[in-house]
């Protein structure tokens, strides 16, 4: 079985090595690939042969050029792309932010937490939400 591929756009440098950690620590073979902007998210789905794209995109709400939710829009308007779970990921709380990603087509809102275990923790739960007991094996500690 091949390894799960995640993409991941985040435009805070800090915040994609805490998440490339959380990650690797829930399970060391996934293939990560990471954006700074929703902008060179979507260039790096693009014409991307089928074999090639992720299992799973997560993406934050928050981002210059193209935000996780236009890029969330875009990818569910593309046959290609429309099937593949999508998370957006944000330090906003805001009722009105989850409800627009999730009417959007997100699988979940998922909200930045402050320590590394808990976003350890809501990684692992969103990964199992998509591929159950399959994947992945909960590795920390």
């Amino acid at each position: 079985m091949k390894p799960l591929r995640i993409f991941v756009a985040d435009d805070d440098e800090d915040d994609r090595f805490l998440i490339m950690e959380v990650l690797k620590d829930i399970d060391q073979s996934f293939d990560l690939c990471f954006f700074t902007d929703g902008t060179a998210l979507m260039e790096g789905l693009s014409n991307r042969p089928a074999e090639e794209l992720p299992g799973i995109i997560i993406a934050d709400l928050n981002m210059p050029k193209l935000n996780g939710l236009g890029a969330l829009k875009m990818s569910k308007k593309m046959a290609q792309l429309r099937n593949i779970p999508f998370f957006i990921l944000s330090t906003s709380s805001a009722e009105r932010d989850m409800q627009e990603s999730i009417n959007s087509g997100a699988v979940d809102f998922l909200v930045k937490p402050n320590t590394y275990d808990d976003l350890l923790l809501i990684l692992n739960r969103a990964i199992s939400t998509v591929f159950g007991n399959n994947q992945p094996r909960f590795a920390h500690g």
